[in-house]
């Protein structure tokens, strides 16, 4: 094999695994805000009710989802990130 070939295949497994790198630190930011989000959210909703106040239709029904919501995106979170990483 010669100096060009070993170099370029090099090359080639380095540039596949920054980019895989690059790909899921951008997805673990995103579901991290995601995640963040809805853990902001409940709390304030939460922290409404313990304060006496009334939520509306809209708070009830995100409330009643966030659990929901948070355990499915959780779920979806783990699956992509037990993978391989994407096809380069």
């Amino acid at each position: 094999m010669n100096i060009f070939e070993e170099f370029g295949g090099a090359m080639k497994q380095g540039t596949k695994q920054g980019l895989s790198s690059l790909y899921f630190d951008g997805f673990y930011d995103a579901a991290s805000t995601v995640f963040n989000y809805f853990e902001q959210k409940k709390r304030m909703l939460n922290s409404k009710i313990i304060e006496g106040q009334y939520l509306n239709e809209e708070e009830h029904y995100l409330l009643a989802q966030i659990d929901l919501f948070h355990e499915e995106l959780d779920r979806e979170f783990k699956k992509t990130i037990s993978t391989q990483g994407p096809k380069i």
